[in-house]
C-alpha cells in the first residue's frame, strides 16, 4: 500500500550546519606563506609558479586586454597575409595553367 499514498509528504533533512566566518584575503595569506616556507620542494616551486601566473592573467585587466588585442592583431595579420599571398597565387599565370591541366585532361 506504499504506493499509493499521495497525500503524505516527506519530512526534510536536517543538518548540523553551523556557519563560520570566511575570509578570502587571509586564505590566500595563509596559502602563501605555506607556499614560501619550504623553498626546496620542487612540487611546490611549481605550483608557486603555477599559481601567479594564474593570478597574474585573472588579476589584472589591463594585462588581459593588452594580451587579448595583441593575439586579435596577430590574428588580422595572419588573415590578411594569407589573402594577399592567395590573390597572388590566383592571378599568377602558372596558377591558371595548372587549373587549365586539370579542367582539360578530365
Amino acid at each position: 500500500m506504499g504506493l499509493f499514498n499521495f497525500n503524505k509528504t516527506p519530512k526534510h533533512n536536517k543538518f548540523d550546519y553551523t556557519p563560520r566566518y570566511y575570509d578570502p584575503e587571509k586564505e590566500a595569506l595563509d596559502q602563501q606563506v605555506q607556499r614560501h616556507e619550504d623553498r626546496n620542494d620542487p612540487e611546490l616551486a611549481k605550483d608557486r609558479i603555477r599559481s601567479g601566473l594564474k593570478n597574474k592573467y585573472r588579476g589584472d585587466k589591463k594585462f588581459r586586454a593588452s594580451e587579448t588585442k595583441k593575439s586579435n592583431i596577430r590574428l588580422f595579420v595572419i588573415i590578411g597575409v594569407l589573402v594577399g599571398l592567395s590573390i597572388l597565387l590566383m592571378q599568377s599565370d602558372g596558377f591558371l595553367k595548372i587549373i587549365q591541366s586539370f579542367t582539360t585532361d578530365g
